[in-house]
């Protein structure tokens, strides 16, 4: 997306180079505060760091509401979202859901018109897209602070005939800042209203979209994916490690599991985030270590939590509530290894908005024993969110705690 800058008519215009005024700093402010009395508006957005690419698109109708209609971060695309008042609605591609009840804002990532406005500089004439403009820089300071936003720089450009912002770019001088660079196109059609909730519907395209991933799948794969994760639920005990969970203050996880319904865990982290915590489960029954390591009688677990911790937890097999989709065996072996075999699955999960995708996976297992041994949770942009590790052990055994005295 490149702009031209026209020196000629830049001269012409203005007979001087750029410069930074107290009339500059007002010419900015004017246009800033008149962006968002200018109607509504179509946006493309795009923002990026060392860490991440972000594009995003939609509509906003000032003071009514806001439409994002395509979000792709690092590959990963996310659906529409409504914003309407102090609510919701969002659309995954099965279907719209809500209200819910959300903060947000139209000015983030947006010309923001509450900052004060220093060291503006005036006067650059531009062609972009065969549309001739006016450029604007100028640093943003916070007003509670009078100190500059983060020593960033933005940048506008005004459309000359209309006199409207047609673009924003904001700029930084560190590696994790965030620019951004977001073109606009105003549209007096734009009316942004509340969608059609129908969960019928889109639970029936939910099974619609899951069976179709049944009928892609490698059908030998699939059965021997859900064999092994039945196998594994049934097989010798075993110790497990998990680690890179997306858990603020928390490490990893380690613990033991031995069937058919024994499991131990314990949270490696900060303690304020339940760092030196233990759980046990036996049967229907569940005790809690605290970190000054007191354990508390036992509770009851439901079912329905019990098949949430196994398949939240580890990777055991599918439950009434967690389906395999689609699978496929790979030729790859993880680093340095040649004696594993590949399996790749997607899992579904039931719950009352539908039958809804919630990762892919990597299973390794080895060749010589048939056990699993490796697991590598993903998300759908092929990134790694977490991974489990097993060790198996045909004596293992699950230690009854014994509840604290008081």
């Amino acid at each position: 997306m490149h702009i031209r800058i026209q020196p000629l008519i830049l001269l012409l215009l203005f007979g001087f180079p750029s410069t930074a005024s107290a009339d500059c700093n007002d010419k900015v402010r004017e246009l800033l505060s008149g962006f968002w009395l200018s109607g509504p508006f179509h946006y493309v957005k795009q923002e990026w760091n060392i860490n991440f690419v972000r594009q995003t698109a939609g509509k906003i109708a000032p003071g009514v509401g806001k439409h994002q209609t395509v979000r792709v971060s690092n590959g990963l695309t996310s659906g529409e979202t409504i914003y309407i008042g102090g609510n919701s609605w969002k659309n995954d591609s099965l279907g719209w859901e809500g209200p819910f009840g959300t903060s947000w804002s139209y000015s983030i990532g947006m010309p923001e018109d509450f900052y004060l406005v220093k060291n503006a500089t005036c006067g650059e004439a531009v062609e972009h897209q065969f549309t001739n403009l006016i450029k604007y820089s100028y640093t943003p300071t916070q007003l509670s602070e009078k100190s500059d936003k983060n020593n960033e720089r933005h940048t506008i450009y005004e459309d000359q005939e209309s006199g409207r912002i047609v673009r924003f770019e904001r700029d930084g001088n560190w590696a994790e800042f965030i620019k951004m660079v977001v073109s606009f196109r105003f549209d007096q059609s734009i009316r942004i209203v509340p969608p059609s909730v129908d969960p019928v519907t889109r639970k029936d395209n939910s099974i619609r979209v899951f069976n179709q991933a049944v009928r892609e799948s490698d059908d030998n794969c699939r059965e021997s994916v859900i064999k092994l994760l039945q196998f594994s639920q049934n097989s010798i005990p075993f110790t497990f490690e998990i680690t890179g969970l997306p858990l603020s203050g928390i490490s990893s996880i380690s613990g033991k599991f031995v069937s058919p319904r024994a499991v131990n865990y314990k949270f490696h982290g900060v303690q304020n985030h339940g760092g030196g915590t233990e759980t046990t489960i036996l049967g229907n029954l569940v005790w809690f270590r605290n970190v000054e390591g007191n354990w508390s009688k036992p509770n009851q677990i439901s079912q329905l939590k019990l098949n949430l911790l196994d398949n939240d937890l580890l990777q055991l097999a599918p439950t009434s509530e967690i389906h395999i989709g689609f699978a496929r065996c790979l030729d790859h072996q993880p680093a340095g290894s040649s004696k594993l075999k590949t399996y790749e699955y997607d899992r579904y999960f039931d719950n009352e908005r539908g039958r809804l995708p919630i990762g892919k996976v990597l299973m390794h297992v080895e060749v010589a024993t048939g056990y699993p041994i490796r697991f590598e949770i993903q998300v759908y942009d092929g990134n790694i969110a977490w991974v489990e590790t097993r060790k198996y052990y045909p004596k293992l055994q699950m230690e009854r705690p014994v509840p604290t005295a008081k």
